[in-house]
């Protein structure tokens, strides 16, 4: 991104929030993938032993709904005081593309290229205008939540599915076709479902970068105020978790209540811990440099994934408590390699790509 007159090129919190934002993706991505093409969100916990139910607790409530709503904000922070060039947003919004059609049919990025390509003029709008803007889908984007929960539990959403699964896929296509099929086929139901939430996530991030409200010192009491929620806030995704827990072991679907977790208690959560954490965290150098590669990282993880879950890879079947663990390693190794790279001034592939101009 071009940095605009008056702010810096790279800000640390940032940075270090992205790599950060990381970790519940690629938790929370690895823990769902067994229920993938068309099922819930986590397995069932029926007969499972207690140290799985605790993995499954501690995912739901620190980390389910957290990452992709932040990455979702800071992507739109970003837009508040730098210029994104069309060229840049088009080539993301090819590899998002391609991720969800090859590798990973969770993909997100390809949401943030269409917005960001949307909302283009909107760094300059004034500032009633943006309010508006931001309200109306905020509104819009709860509307259809509700809408695609009532429809969900109608037909069945939140019940347990005996389809076909990416994990016992028996050879390569089989396994390409469910994916792209559920990626592609669901697209434009995601966009309609899922994109109102996400512009109006992304506005909020622009009117906060245009504040200025994540690296000015000005906003300190703010901070203080919003961080006096964070134990409130962990409370109530505690409450979640445990309900999310109870259910799993009754063997109960939870894709509809997945939803509802993600489009609300995610960005409440965030709204009260991100001020909380930057009043008390100092960001290591590393964590600042791996947000440097994120979206490297994020496809990275999504092929570690594949490499260790899909039929005709590994098919490694491990515990919720193994794979909490292992997904958990996966993001250090990843921030690392990231972190080392940008440390020396490198652009690992994907970051490459988008930087890259014609001579």
């Amino acid at each position: 991104m071009t940095p605009s007159p008056g702010f810096p090129s790279r800000v640390a919190a940032v940075d270090a929030m992205r790599a950060l934002a990381l970790l519940p993706v690629v938790v929370v991505n690895a823990l769902t993938y067994a229920e993938l093409p068309d099922a819930g969100f986590f397995s069932s916990l029926a007969g499972a032993p207690w140290w799985d139910s605790a993995a499954v607790l501690a995912v739901a409530t620190l980390l389910q709904g957290k990452g992709i709503a932040l990455l979702m904000f800071l992507f739109g922070y970003s837009m508040g005081w730098a210029r994104a060039p069309r060229q840049r947003l088009r080539r993301l919004l090819g590899v998002g593309l391609a991720h969800g059609g090859l590798l990973y049919q969770g993909d997100i990025v390809h949401q943030y290229a269409l917005v960001g390509l949307w909302m283009q003029g909107a760094r300059r709008w004034r500032w009633p205008r943006l309010l508006r803007w931001t309200l109306v889908w905020t509104a819009v984007g709860s509307a259809l939540v509700l809408l695609s929960l009532a429809l969900g539990f109608l037909v069945g959403f939140g019940e347990p599915t005996t389809g076909p699964r990416l994990v016992t896929a028996s050879t390569g296509s089989e396994w390409w076709w469910l994916g792209a099929s559920g990626f592609f086929g669901t697209l434009p139901w995601a966009l309609l479902f899922m994109g109102p939430g996400v512009v109006a996530v992304v506005s909020l991030g622009l009117i906060a970068g245009r504040l200025r409200l994540l690296h000015h010192r000005r906003w300190r009491p703010w901070w203080a105020r919003a961080a006096r929620w964070a134990g409130l806030m962990l409370v109530l995704n505690l409450v979640y978790g445990v309900w999310v827990v109870v259910e799993l072991h009754q063997s109960v679907g939870m894709a509809a209540v997945g939803t509802l977790a993600m489009t609300w208690l995610g960005p409440l959560t965030l709204a009260a811990w991100v001020p909380w954490l930057l009043l008390r965290v100092r960001w290591p150098a590393w964590l600042v440099h791996a947000g440097r590669n994120t979206l490297t990282m994020y496809i990275g993880s999504s092929l570690l994934i594949v490499l260790a879950l899909a039929g005709p890879a590994a098919a490694w079947q491990p515990s919720p408590a193994e794979l909490t663990l292992a997904a958990a390693m996966a993001w250090v190794a990843l921030a690392a390699l990231s972190a080392g790279a940008a440390a020396r001034g490198w652009r690992l592939p994907l970051e490459a790509l988008l930087a890259w101009r014609r001579a």
